[in-house]
């Protein structure tokens, strides 16, 4: 859409017909856009127009979950995959696994921040927990709700993360940190259901989208 979500367009190129789970601008540059599907990962340099795909060498997982790219070198990009983590910092050329410290590779979702020491930090939501690297992915260490689906990350400028997490870890589903994930708090107040949160969006309000009841 060119007009806030007025009309749609439908894109009749390379990724039609893809079970797409993540969308993701390089920021600064509106032009490139990566999309993560189950059938692997895509780029496009025009906005959507057209797509190729980013599969370089050591990124042997098709089923792309999630993808972030550093905002300070949008060479690097990570994504997350039902078998763990996979870097590049040559913009999608070659992978590596980054794994280490990851006791669950079952990824669901990937967030990004600066970090004021010059690393990036990176937290991954699992199929049980927080996970949390302060080196831009190069190694990982558990960072709360251990046991819980995670299966969306918020970062906000204002220091504080959140995280949505699945009806079937207990009725808290919506979580709040302002320590980067040292310690959580519940924030399911009255008016939320006790239903899954599945994505999140800071613009003034928070918002909340959950399975089956809706925004």
């Amino acid at each position: 859409s060119a007009d806030g979500g007025a009309t749609w367009q439908e894109f009749q190129n390379e990724i039609r017909n893809r079970w797409v789970n993540d969308l993701e601008l390089v920021p600064g540059n509106p032009d490139i856009l990566y999309v993560a599907t189950w059938e692997g990962l895509y780029r496009s340099t025009d906005r959507g127009q057209t797509w190729n795909h980013v599969g370089g060498d050591g990124l042997y997982r098709n089923d792309i979950k999630s993808i972030v790219v550093d905002p300070e070198d949008p060479n690097t990009l990570i994504v997350g995959t039902g078998d763990g983590v996979f870097r590049s910092q040559n913009g999608g050329a070659s992978w590596s696994a980054v794994n280490e410290g990851l006791e669950n590779r079952n990824i669901q979702y990937l967030e990004i921040a600066p970090n004021d020491e010059g690393e990036n930090l990176v937290w991954i939501g699992t199929g049980s927990g927080v996970y949390r690297s302060g080196n831009t992915g190069a190694t990982w260490s558990p960072s709360g709700l251990q046991g819980k689906e995670v299966l969306a990350l918020l970062w906000h400028e204002s220091g504080m993360l959140y995280a949505g997490t699945g009806r079937s870890s207990g009725a808290e589903t919506l979580w709040g940190s302002a320590d980067a994930g040292d310690s959580w708090s519940p924030l399911n107040s009255p008016g939320l259901p006790d239903k899954s949160v599945n994505a999140l969006l800071y613009s003034d309000h928070l918002y909340a989208g959950t399975a089956a009841t809706g925004v």
